[in-house]
């Protein structure tokens, strides 16, 4: 399997496992190269680089071993792995592998060890490695395979950068620490694939792109992939961007032994539907369930002394300040509610109306952004501010209703909303904006309907006076 092999018994490899590409195959049966007459086939008549089925499995401590695309030796700047230093870099073309001998064993891939090694296509260190350097592989684009054993317990920022020619993930369980970018713009990921939900919850991501689900999409444990995901109850925390990206899992249950979800920990999941939280969390970072499009279900346990899904409103409410932290395309937000928090609705795509009721004082910023599907929007009495970039970016909505106690509305709020046609303003005193609330949205196009009364402040206001139209409201 092609990817990043971690604790991978080399016995198993088959010669598909570690063949390099072919493309850059070379005449290796000693004989001269082909003369002007070859046929037009010539290059396809190439003898391909072969490997062995297996290089050894028992790999000393100081030894790495590694296959290049070109059979030749790679050249390489560093000189230091930990407190060993090279001896010797060799490559046998009838082997089809080359080795890496040290002074004594190998306890790091140090920083940069690696880098641009374009021609590496696998690699294979041995069980005395404990971490992996700060751009050990960055910019390897003909990297398919490395063997990491369970030793490793951290892997180092943008370690894995701009290795386009990874498909598939190892992480092993030993693994507690992952660095900034490690695998950023790994773009030909396809899985991850680990054997230990708790160890994988632990892991400490730096950003979205130190976890390679960021890229890949799909988790397998033990070789099956995840879909209905069941927390374990020996789990008391879910990391910062821990399922990141995760389209394939469906649904989450959350048991009572969890106390904290992080920031981004299921952001991005778009096959997620349904959500359960057991009433042990306390703790919900921000974005923890953002850009989940396809979630329609979320429900906290009734035991829980922090959060709630009151009324069956599929959303997260925090109980002692009636704030919806996050909710979907199917929540139906409460009377009770009293502000829609930061980020709550962003990008949930299958939201097509939502009606904030009264008992709502303030919206907070890009609390609805990036919903394309929203059509229109009813904004009660009882709100008073509009935060920035609130509705940004709802590309479909068309008509907007703002209630008589609304006295600001935050910058870009109504930003990039392309087919705005309609706003109905209640409040007689113009609500304070900057000249950027309606940006890059077709307000000369649009009609603003307002208090009788108010008609001249609004026209002497930008961005107010911007609009086409402006009657009187006739309600």
């Amino acid at each position: 399997m092609l990817g990043i092999m971690l604790n991978v018994n080399l016995t198993s490899c088959s010669k598909e496992d570690i063949a390099p590409d072919t493309e850059q195959g070379e005449n290796n049966d000693g004989g001269e190269e082909g003369s002007d007459e070859g046929s037009e086939d010539e290059d396809e008549d190439e003898d391909e680089v072969v490997h062995p089925n297996v290089i050894p499995s028992d790999i000393p401590n100081n030894v790495i071993y590694y296959i290049t695309s070109d059979n030749n030796i790679i050249d390489l700047d560093a000189d230091d792995f930990g407190d060993a230093y090279i001896v010797s870099i060799t490559y046998s073309s009838t082997d089809g592998y080359g080795t890496i001998e040290f002074t004594s064993e190998v306890t790091a891939i140090e920083i940069c060890a690696f880098n641009y090694q374009r021609t590496l296509t696998y690699i294979a260190f041995p069980n005395s490695v404990t971490s992996i350097g700060a751009y050990a592989f960055s910019n390897c684009s003909g990297l398919k395979s490395v063997t990491i054993p369970n030793s490793v317990t951290s892997i180092g920022d943008n370690a894995f950068k701009y290795c386009s020619g990874l498909k598939s993930v190892t992480i092993p369980n030993s693994v507690t620490t992952i660095g900034d970018n490690a695998f950023w713009d790994c773009d030909g990921l396809t899985s991850v694939h680990i054997s230990d939900i708790a160890a994988w919850c632990n892991i400490d991501f730096e950003d979205n792109n130190s976890n390679p689900l960021y890229y890949a999409h799909h988790l397998y444990l033990n070789g099956e992939e995840v879909k209905d995901l069941i927390i374990p109850n020996s789990v008391e925390s879910i990391g910062d961007y821990a399922f990141c990206g995760c389209d394939g899992l469906t649904s989450v249950t959350i048991p009572n032994s969890v106390t904290s979800i992080g920031g981004d920990a299921f952001s991005g999941c778009d096959g997620l539907t349904s959500v359960t939280i057991g009433n042990g969390v306390t703790s919900i970072g921000r974005h923890a369930f953002a850009f989940c499009t396809g979630l329609n279900s979320i429900v906290v346990d009734n035991g829980n002394p922090i959060y709630d899904s009151r009324n069956n409103c599929n959303a997260i409410i925090e109980t002692a300040t009636n704030t919806l932290h996050f909710g979907c395309k199917t929540t139906i937000i409460p009377n009770s509610v009293t502000s829609i928090g930061h980020d709550a609705f962003s990008d949930c795509d299958g939201l097509t109306s939502v009606t904030i009721p009264n008992s709502v004082t303030s919206i907070g910023w890009d609390a609805f952004s990036g919903c394309h599907g929203l059509t229109s929007v009813t904004i009660g009495n009882g709100v008073t501010s509009i935060g920035d970039y609130a509705f940004s970016c709802c590309s479909g909505l068309t008509s907007v209703t703002i209630g008589n106690s609304v006295t600001s509305i935050g910058s870009q709020a109504f930003s990039y909303c392309t087919n705005l046609e309609d706003i109905y303003c209640y409040a007689e005193k113009v609500p304070y904006t900057d000249r950027y609330v309606f940006y890059e949205s077709p307000i000369s196009n649009a009609t603003l309907r307002v208090p009788a009364a108010s008609i001249r402040s609004y026209k002497a206001t930008e961005p107010w006076s911007e609009f086409g139209r402006i009657f009187a409201l006739t309600e």
